[in-house]
């Protein structure tokens, strides 16, 4: 005899609905007018949630051993500088005012929230515009986002001389989709 299993009731005898996570990609409030890029990050948040968790990467050329705001001009990079790292959050707001907007990236079942944040930690820390893509890229080879989010991402990458200069002297394994001659010139010559 095959043995079948039920889906989860709640008390009414309904079945239960599993709980799910969005994903979306935040673009941050921009510091100034002049010299900086939008900081991204990925935020995972149960929908209509006031809070979530906030993955993405921090450090590079434009942040001083000291946590202070560093150089992002070419004539500036001998200054003191950090390493990229990646950074995951709990419990952060979903409104914050340093987000300015975000895109929606796609659903998934709360159960595979250690799925994104494996994947997270699996993504070389970069400049934040680039791990973002790395990440979005590695969950849609997961199977987790469908294809097509980081071909939306891609175009969006801005990056200032420095932080491209620090990328060439600190390489980083290229994330998980495919690059053009140019992009790769443009990231990596």
């Amino acid at each position: 005899m095959e043995s079948t299993k039920a889906a989860p009731t709640n008390t009414t005898g309904a079945p239960e609905e599993i709980p799910k996570l969005e994903i979306h990609v935040c673009y941050c409030v921009q510091k100034d007018d002049n010299n900086s890029f939008r900081h991204w990050m990925l935020m995972l948040n149960q929908p209509e949630a006031v809070k979530g968790d906030w993955i993405h990467s921090t450090g590079g050329p434009n942040e001083t051993e000291n946590g202070t705001e560093g150089p992002d001009s070419l004539e500036d990079a001998t200054k003191p500088q950090v390493k990229y790292d990646y950074r995951i959050h709990s419990e952060k707001r979903t409104n914050s005012f340093g987000i300015a907007s975000t895109d929606f990236i796609g659903i998934i079942d709360a159960s595979d929230r250690k799925k994104v944040i494996d994947a997270s930690k699996a993504i070389d820390p970069q400049h934040c515009q680039m791990y973002v893509v790395a990440l979005v890229a590695k969950l849609e080879s997961k199977g987790l986002v469908e294809f097509g989010a980081t071909k939306m991402l891609k175009p969006k990458i801005q990056m200032s001389e420095a932080a491209k200069k620090f990328r060439r002297l600190h390489r980083v394994n290229p994330p998980c989709l495919e690059w053009t001659k140019e992009e790769d010139d443009a990231y990596y010559a």
